[in-house]
């Protein structure tokens, strides 16, 4: 099996555990949304797209979600509203479109972005509101609006380009504790990042 189809497992709430083996490159949208019994979740390497709303509103997800290395985006509203997902760790990924991530409010700690990632699309981790501390890698050229907004307990960014990235709107933080939140920078950037 190389490509899971859209839909093929859409509202299957008897689903419990799912386990992606290293044959499937493609999953495509909406292939897992709404499995509302999932609570496991494992995607081996091989797959590289994983498309929009591929396991949105899997609600009961839990525990840590690895994205493998050889996956190279993620689709809009991937993953969005899995509340009860506790950390994420993302192996290699080139772009993470829209909402990706939106309101998974159990995800907590550090989220570190791979090196070779690119683009953080609009509204990719808002309202994450138990991340404390998100890394940046230097690869990034793009952040879109509101892609960090309502993290309220981020503490520490870390923004690894040795020059600002390119972002929508001053809304990318938006509602982030910019007074106790700090931000870090490469050596010799300070300047730059101040303007």
């Amino acid at each position: 099996m190389v490509y899971i189809g859209s839909y093929a497992f859409e509202n299957c709430n008897y689903i419990t555990s799912i386990s992606i083996p290293s044959s499937v490159r493609n999953i495509d949208d909406n292939a897992f949304g709404y499995c509302e019994g999932l609570t496991s979740l494992t995607i081996n390497e091989g797959v590289t797209r994983i498309g929009d709303f591929a396991f949105n509103n899997c609600t009961k997800l839990s525990g840590t979600l690895t994205i493998p290395s050889t996956v190279k985006s993620l689709g809009l509203d991937a993953f969005n509203y899995n509340f009860n997902l506790n950390s994420l760790i993302i192996k290699g990924v080139d772009s993470i479109y829209w909402a990706a991530f939106y309101q998974c409010f159990g995800l907590k700690g550090s989220i570190i972005l791979p090196e070779g990632l690119k683009f953080i699309d609009e509204s990719a981790f808002y309202d994450d509101t138990n991340i404390t501390s998100i890394s940046i890698p230097a690869s990034v050229n793009y952040i879109g609006k509101s892609a960090f907004s309502y993290c309220l307990g981020l503490e520490r960014i870390y923004a690894y380009p040795k020059k600002p990235i390119n972002i929508d709107s001053n809304y990318v933080f938006d509602k982030v504790d910019t007074i106790n939140c700090i931000l870090y920078v490469p050596l010799g950037s300070k300047d730059a990042y101040k303007k």
